[in-house]
């Protein structure tokens, strides 16, 4: 009897779990049924191995993919970078790499904000 109680309840949170995600993609969706707009949320800390340039570029970069998979500014509300800890290295102005200050002024002055 305890065994079938439990398998009801794993088959009730599996149903529950399932109407959340449908639920979830809906009220993601940006197509022109689905309006809504993104607000997305980056953070960055820095990288595991020391790199912390390398690891920036590539934030940047998928930072600019997620842009362009939504369908591009217009289906955003707001996108931020949160930046802490040795994630704040790359992003220093005196010395900043060329190709990390190309990417993030690109993504500045088309609309992210940035936080440290």
């Amino acid at each position: 009897m305890r065994k079938r109680a439990t398998r009801a309840v794993w088959i009730a949170a599996a149903v529950v779990a399932a109407l959340a995600g449908l639920a979830a993609v809906s009220e993601a969706s940006h197509t022109k049924e689905y309006p809504k707009k993104h607000k997305i949320v980056y953070h960055f800390n820095g990288s595991d191995s020391g790199d912390h340039v390398g690891k920036a570029k590539a934030v940047l970069g998928n930072i600019q993919n997620h842009i362009q998979g939504v369908g591009g500014w217009g289906s955003i509300e707001a996108l931020v970078l949160v930046v802490h800890g040795d994630g704040v290295v790359p992003f220093i102005e005196k010395g900043m790499d060329p190709e990390v200050r190309k990417r993030y002024d690109l993504l500045t002055l088309s609309g992210m904000k940035f936080g440290v």
